[in-house]
């Protein structure tokens, strides 16, 4: 119990810092730390299964906090994969009304969040300032849960993962994705997880 307790600290408080430091380089207006809890951890009903990467909670009741965020344990195996989930749901914090249209729109796209709006992803150049910015926070609690090692069949979202040598994912509802990272100029790797049928329909929206 007392490893595992340390392992959930060591999470949280990494969450904590790096909360912190994106609030005061893109998000100022941002709720303060003090009045957010982040965790690692399942957003609502999803138990691993679906395309939600991350969630967070606005006012939370019976919570007198500003906002309680999650982030899904699939993300734990590369700081930059956290990070950018984070700020995506920083944003949601800041703008706890408008969904994911908008100021939220406005202001992901100003810090460098692309792709869909509700499964966003790092331009290249804010990968590189992610990149930086973990370097300068502690010691990455890399801790990977794949909720699909035991061989139970997929029953969510049709998007693809994909990664490249450097680490960051890609989520594509496609077999079939050609693309080379701009960072590490390799291309990318398609990551099965197990009873995945093929893409037959348009992706769930994401927290």
């Amino acid at each position: 119990m007392a490893t595992n307790a340390r392992l959930h600290n060591s999470h949280q408080a990494w969450l904590c810092s790096a909360y912190t430091a994106l609030r005061k380089r893109y998000l100022p207006k941002a709720p303060d730390p003090k009045n957010v809890i982040c965790s690692y951890g399942f957003p609502k009903g999803m138990r691993g299964q679906g395309n939600k990467i991350g969630q967070c909670w606005s006012d939370p009741v019976p919570s007198k906090r500003k906002a309680v965020i999650f982030i899904h344990p699939s993300q734990w195996d590369n700081p930059i994969n956290v990070l950018a989930t984070l700020l995506h749901e920083q944003i949601h914090a800041e703008h706890p009304k408008e969904g994911h249209k908008g100021l939220f729109k406005s202001t992901a796209q100003a810090v460098g969040l692309t792709g869909k709006m509700t499964a966003t992803i790092p331009s290249p150049a804010l990968a590189i300032e992610l990149k930086a910015l973990a370097k300068k926070l502690p010691t990455f609690p890399k801790a990977a849960f794949n909720p699909f090692a035991a061989g139970k069949a997929f029953k969510g979202s049709p998007l693809r993962r994909w990664i490249c040598k450097c680490g960051i994912k890609v989520r594509v509802a496609s077999d079939d994705f050609k693309a080379t990272c701009d960072l590490c100029k390799t291309k990318f790797k398609h990551i099965e997880l197990p009873g995945r049928k093929p893409v037959q329909a348009m992706p769930k929206k994401a927290a």
